[in-house]
């Protein structure tokens, strides 16, 4: 058993200078927790009504949110022998592109109390007016609509421009809890750039159109790596669509092109969860790689904290070679940092954007990193004792402590 008693500065910024020293290992890598085409969802929640078996034909008004606040519709809904009828209007309905040129139609959709959501199916506008006559196996549930890209999207978007209110003439019992669901943010769906429209086209219909955004949504989602046989499935698909468009024949034109749609959601759908997949493999990978430079260098590893600083987006790691030669929680005053190397650490503390809390931690021995620190603009805050009592290893690397531990 060995106690350790060691000083250790807090070091603060008086003017910041980003590491740009000679050459070092690579710079750092953040630990991301939100990539670039992860599903990033906002949750909200809506009555839902049980349609009663044999209680009748049930009226149910709609409201229009504040994206839409014009808008009404109303809807008549019966239950019938395992299943659901649903007759509804709308009106007051401008076209889907005042949300923006990525977005092109409506989408009704049936949302249960556990808060899963079916595409009921499509708006079709007519002078701001449309008429839906949908079935579904559903008794209990809440009924809402929202702005899409194309009509064959599997979950329903944040863009909601109006949901059931239920009022006197409802005859199904309302649901004593609401039901919560999931809308996905506008940022999973790129901006369109340019038209989807192309040179020489004239009077191309709207089912068109959402069949070449669902195949370009689907191609910068990464489909085209991710899963390049349905991927293909849809763009072929597109294409036979618009020969038919072009031949004038205009029902095989919507079928196929409604398949384009669903064949392209279901390529980005499938990349996006291949490419989460691939995420997480790597940062178990790094993390895994983290641990084991932890080990190395104390005897130990802080899993656990590494974890926290994941998730919280604070954590960044520094190669060397395509290996990990440091990492760090946060140069911050509650965070730590282990490295193999100083000029790891100096990557490390060079490449922060900002020192939580009063600063960091800095042994006073690291004579080396102490200097390059004040000759880099830092400045000692206050000195400060670090102990440790029990079993202590020497750390056989560099590293920061956290006030903490």
């Amino acid at each position: 058993m060995k106690s350790l008693r060691a000083g250790v500065i807090l070091l603060s910024l008086s003017f910041v200078s980003l590491y740009g020293q000679e050459s070092t290992p690579q710079e750092p890598e953040r630990i991301d927790p939100v990539p670039v085409f992860r599903v990033d969802v906002v949750s909200r929640t809506t009555k839902a009504i049980n349609y009663q078996y044999r209680s009748g034909a049930t009226i149910v008004k709609f409201g229009g949110t504040g994206l839409m606040p014009k808008a009404k519709g109303q809807a008549k809904v019966e239950s019938k022998q395992g299943y659901t009828e649903i007759e509804v209007e709308f009106e007051n309905i401008p076209p889907a592109t005042s949300f923006g040129s990525s977005y092109l139609t409506y989408v009704l959709w049936a949302i249960t109390p556990e808060g899963s959501a079916t595409n009921l199916g499509e708006l079709v506008l007519n002078n701001g007016r449309s008429k839906v006559n949908v079935t579904t196996r559903y008794q209990s549930f809440a009924m809402i609509v929202t702005a899409e890209p194309h009509s064959a999207v599997k979950q329903p978007s944040e863009l909601l421009v109006m949901d059931n209110t239920p009022t006197y003439e409802v005859k199904g019992a309302i649901q004593t809890v609401d039901a919560k669901y999931e809308l996905l943010k506008k940022s999973n769906y790129p901006p369109l750039v340019g038209s989807l429209e192309k040179p020489g086209d004239k009077n191309i219909p709207l089912f068109i159109l959402e069949a070449r955004n669902a195949v370009r949504i689907a191609n910068e989602a990464g489909a085209p790596k991710y899963v390049p046989d349905v991927y293909e499935k849809a763009t072929k698909s597109l294409q036979q669509a618009e020969d038919y468009h072009i031949r004038k024949q205009t029902k095989p034109a919507l079928m196929i092109a409604r398949e384009a749609a669903q064949n392209a959601e279901d390529a980005r759908a499938i990349a996006v969860t291949r490419i989460e997949d691939e995420r997480i493999a790597k940062e178990k990978a790094d993390a895994a790689a983290c641990d084991a430079l932890c080990h190395d260098v104390h005897g130990f590893d802080r899993g656990k904290e590494l974890t926290d600083a994941i998730d919280q987006g604070s954590a960044m790691v520094v190669e060397h070679q395509g290996q990990i030669t440091g990492y760090t929680t946060g140069i911050a005053f509650f965070a730590h940092t282990v490295c193999r190397t100083n000029r790891d650490l100096q990557a490390l503390i060079g490449a922060a954007s900002e020192f939580g809390g009063p600063g960091f931690l800095l042994p006073t021995r690291n004579h080396e990193v102490f200097a390059w620190c004040l000759a880099n603009g830092l400045r000692v805050a206050y000195p400060m004792t670090l102990m440790t009592i029990g079993l202590y290893n020497e750390p056989a690397g560099a590293w920061m402590p956290t006030v903490l531990y």
